[in-house]
């Protein structure tokens, strides 16, 4: 969470927390970010490698297993969008 949120501060980027779950004994469970500018373009990547590995101690690692964060990004998208498909394009 806080590598995403301080990245937007790094390009100027305005972001609010909308959901936040905190984890067990330590960390983040679970959190929803919004960023105010359009930054899909650059997060979309993000979604190629989901999950990735956080190289810190930490209460997963004395467990004997990994500590996990995975990265969900989506666009937000206006419901007033008219669509029009052509019959061509169809078939």
């Amino acid at each position: 969470m806080r590598a995403y949120t301080r990245w937007a501060e790094s390009k100027g980027f305005k972001t609010e927390v909308i959901d936040y779950l905190a984890g067990e004994e330590a960390g983040v469970k679970s959190c929803t970010i919004e960023y105010e500018t359009n930054a899909y373009g650059y997060l979309k990547s993000e979604m190629e490698c989901t999950v990735w590995f956080v190289f810190h101690l930490s209460v997963m690692r004395e467990r004997g297993r990994p500590p996990l964060s995975s990265c969900d990004v989506m666009p937000d998208i206006e419901d007033d969008i008219d669509i029009e498909i052509k019959d061509d394009d169809i078939g």
